[in-house]
């Protein structure tokens, strides 16, 4: 059986991730809906997109912009 890595990279950082509080819960940030959105050909280049999606939640922002 063949791994997608890019699938094994995307669900180990979204797992990390939703444990520290980096992403939003998944309720308001649900990345199987998103990646529902795209046809089966264009299915790898959203899962590259989602897994190299930076963000930031507003304590990480508060905390970038309050910094010296």
């Amino acid at each position: 059986m063949q791994i997608d890595f890019e699938s094994s990279r995307l669900s180990e950082k979204e797992r990390y991730f939703r444990e520290f509080s980096v992403w939003p819960v998944h309720s308001d940030f649900n990345t199987e809906e998103w990646l529902s959105n795209f046809l089966d050909d264009e299915r790898s280049v959203a899962e590259r997109l989602l897994t190299n999606f930076v963000y930031f939640n507003e304590r990480m922002t508060d905390a970038l912009s309050t910094a010296e």
